[in-house]
């Protein structure tokens, strides 16, 4: 048609990968394909370094905060990379939504409390979605529906479905207690790639105490396994003090759960925070830290698929500074980074 105007789409880059034996192999192809094509292969080098906790669909999961490879979603995850190096901008790869305020559980060291304000409404089911869709416009890979009690939303399992799975995979943290059959069998139906539960104690009547929830952490551990055998990948959720390391108890809760079937555990540094904002003598000692990081590489190292992801390592001058690349949204809607 006459004065017809047709614009020209390029192939500016893309990413074709394959599991090949037990390593991943990838070729980058497009305008800049050849260009990029050395740190498309550092990329899979560092990749195929690490161990492999859990396969889901033939893929390849190296941790719960990540894609699996090589789906779509985990080639966009090296594509932002990529598109980071190119345009020297930072893009947050994980986005943690906080939904709902509300809890079942009164936990003495809850984080959340301080932000807790019941005059504020809480984001409409609609405003969520335009956040995702925002996190998910800026290269975000992984979705993180948070608390309070995620579950106690009843439109977690619609916001679940809603983030699309060719670009990011989804996680929500969870105390454990609603994950009834029903319940389990809703997040498998949505999508859900994995959980993590939080567990403060390898000691069952520390952590009811510490939750102010009687049967908390039996129910924690039994809603695990409903997940797990729903096909939804599970961790734990947990921090370490100086007593809980002097005694052996992160180590106990390790051992827990590679019994349990686990894929992977996350230890955080305790920081003051929620009700103990002002009590520093929680925080570790650069020996709590040494002992912490030697305990998770001995885990970490063994003939197990479980994972360990230790904080102490994490945000160390030597991690992967994972905060920078993180954005977080209050249930009011507030940002934090």
């Amino acid at each position: 048609m006459n004065g017809e105007y047709k614009m020209t789409s390029f192939d500016f880059l893309h990413i074709d990968a394959e599991i090949n034996g037990s390593k991943i192999v990838g070729k980058a192809g497009g305008v800049l394909g050849k260009m990029l094509q050395p740190y498309v292969d550092q990329f899979f080098e560092k990749i195929n370094s690490l161990k492999v906790i859990a396969k889901v669909n033939g893929m390849q999961v190296y941790n719960l905060y990540n894609p699996p490879f090589p789906s779509q979603a985990g080639m966009r995850f090296l594509e932002r990379k990529l598109r980071m190096m190119l345009s020297k901008m930072a893009f947050p790869v994980t986005a943690n939504l906080a939904i709902t305020h509300k809890c079942q559980c009164q936990c003495i060291h809850c984080s959340a409390d301080p932000f807790i304000d019941p005059a504020k409404k809480e984001l409409t089911v609609e405003e969520i979605k335009t956040v995702v869709d925002g996190v998910l416009d800026l290269g975000a890979s992984l979705v993180i529906y948070v608390g309070g009690e995620p579950l106690l939303r009843e439109e977690l399992f619609e916001l679940i479905q809603y983030v699309d799975k060719t670009k990011s995979i989804s996680m929500i943290f969870t105390n454990g207690l609603l994950l009834t059959e029903e319940n389990v069998r809703k997040l498998a139906k949505a999508g859900l790639f994995s959980l993590n539960i939080s567990i403060d104690s390898s000691e069952p009547e520390l952590h009811n105490e510490f939750r102010a929830v009687p049967g908390c952490y039996q129910k924690a551990f039994e809603g695990a396994e409903r997940c797990r055998k729903a096909g939804i990948l599970t961790g734990i959720s947990t921090y370490a003090t100086s007593e809980s390391i002097k005694a052996g108890n992160v180590e106990k809760l390790l051992k827990i759960a590679q019994e349990q079937g686990f894929s992977e555990v996350t230890i955080f540094d305790c920081i003051p925070s929620g009700r103990f904002l002002k009590d520093t003598s929680k925080i570790l000692t650069t020996e709590d830290r040494k002992q912490l990081i030697a305990i998770t590489r001995k885990y970490h190292e063994m003939n197990h698929p479980m994972g360990i992801n230790c904080m102490s390592i994490i945000n160390s001058p030597r991690g992967g500074r994972l905060l920078r690349r993180s954005v977080a949204i209050l249930h009011d809607g507030i940002r934090r980074y």
